[in-house]
């Protein structure tokens, strides 16, 4: 993870293969141990604290977003635009840049959530008594954030089988151990499991460290570049993330605890089934931003055309499983005492078809614009979604008005991000570059 050399324009298929294969090695890790985790959750902790640990881990990935003030996107795609040998000397400058942001933000969401953890407490968990979990969340969600920024500066060196490495130590072996040694509740998993990974990231950030020659000339104009990009996305992050979290926050609010714990499995799964494509868009940002800025939207265009039919058949394939076969799933799974969860997955598993749409598409947009596109439509999107649930609500009793508004809410960011894509290629003429990929 050291020092890295000028990545050329285009792959052959033979490097776009193995691209995809270590960042499909790594998903699909992560995957299996998501659902593992969950899986011993249940067993381990019992229904209560199954449903603490499901509603920590929603809060996190809601909260993110605060933490990286958009530079998971902003840095790999200003990395992978510096084409010539010149420009890519500057690369690990942008790194350092928005590191210093980025412990900036670490430091003033520790203040506010250490600095108020019963508020915090009741309006992720409905109530106060949960405010044992807000530190080890807190040390997770940082950990999680370096863990992202070391990522994102690998993805846009195109540095994808070290970025996949670190993806499996952070995500998959971390997760792994602390269940393994620390199962006694929810509070010590979740520390753990921070605690491990906030110190591989330290560690790579020390090596790091030792092999960067130090030029803080610009150091604050780089940051202040990225966030001019980055921090206009991140509302479009808290709007994705509300999409995902919302519904079990409104759940925990309008029913109990246990209730929206479902709630936020069934969110967990949606989430993780747009792991079964981000490999997809991972690769396309800094590949989609390159051929952009050299003219080569044919090439993109018909990438995106095989993409997007693979995520289609993926998505259809796990919708019909789902649909079909979900309470044996659950009883193998979790076992017989969830079956209440059964029709919050059927419900969520709709969601799957235009989300992972959305998931691969996401990063052409992100790609050619300047403008925070994505943030628009997911605003857009989320607004849909609460109004959808609260009009629904009038018709439809219990939990499912909160599944037909995330249903609206998930199709409406499909069809605004696909319309969008079409005014990307518009300009586009029969002639244009489509060499062979």
């Amino acid at each position: 993870m050291g020092e890295v050399k000028e990545t050329p324009p285009t792959k052959s298929r033979r490097e776009r293969l193995e691209t995809y294969l270590w960042l499909y090695l790594a998903r699909g890790l992560v995957l299996i141990t998501g659902i593992l985790v969950f899986r011993w959750a249940s067993t381990i902790l019992g229904a209560d604290s199954f449903s603490e640990y499901a509603m920590s881990r929603r809060t996190i990935s809601l909260l993110a977003p605060a933490m990286m003030l958009g530079l998971g996107v902003g840095l790999p795609r200003r990395i992978a635009m510096l084409v010539t040998e010149g420009e890519q000397k500057n690369a690990q400058a942008y790194f350092w840049a928005a590191a210093s942001f980025l412990l900036i933000s670490n430091g003033i969401v520790f203040f506010l959530v250490w600095a108020f953890p019963g508020q915090v407490a009741t309006l992720f968990f409905g109530d106060s008594q949960h405010q044992s979990l807000i530190f080890p969340m807190t040390m997770l969600l940082a950990g999680l954030s370096w863990h992202n920024i070391i990522w994102a500066f690998l993805r846009g060196r195109f540095f994808f089988r070290e970025a996949s490495i670190l993806e499996i130590i952070n995500l998959v072996i971390a997760p792994v151990t602390s269940f393994l040694v620390f199962n006694q509740n929810t509070a010590q998993l979740l520390q753990a499991t921070g605690t491990m990974v906030l110190g591989v990231c330290f560690l790579v950030s020390v090596f790091w460290a030792f092999r960067t020659q130090w030029n803080l000339s610009g150091h604050w104009q780089k940051g202040r570049e990225l966030l001019s990009y980055g921090l206009p996305r991140v509302p479009g992050d808290f709007a994705l993330g509300g999409l995902i979290a919302i519904p079990s926050l409104l759940a925990a609010h309008m029913f109990d605890l246990k209730t929206a714990g479902y709630v936020a499995f069934a969110s967990t799964m949606l989430n993780l089934a747009g792991t079964s494509v981000a490999p997809l868009s991972t690769a396309l940002l800094p590949e989609a931003a390159k051929l952009i800025r050299n003219g080569q939207k044919g090439l993109l265009k018909r990438e995106i055309k095989r993409l997007t039919l693979v995520a289609a058949i993926i998505s259809v394939i796990g919708v019909i499983v789902a649909e079909i076969w979900m309470p044996t799933i659950i009883k193998l799974y979790l076992g017989p005492e969830f079956s209440e969860v059964v029709p919050i997955l059927r419900g969520f598993a709709l969601c799957v078809l235009p989300y992972i749409q959305f998931v691969v598409l996401r990063s052409v947009v992100d790609a050619a614009h300047h403008k925070p596109i994505n943030t628009i439509n997911l605003l857009i999107a989320l607004v849909c979604f609460v109004v959808a649930t609260f009009v629904f609500g009038h018709f439809i009793e219990g939990i499912k008005a909160i599944l037909t508004g995330a249903l609206v809410g998930h199709s409406i960011l499909f069809i605004l991000t696909y319309l969008e894509i079409r005014k990307i290629f518009k300009p586009e003429e029969e002639g244009e570059d489509v060499a062979s990929v």
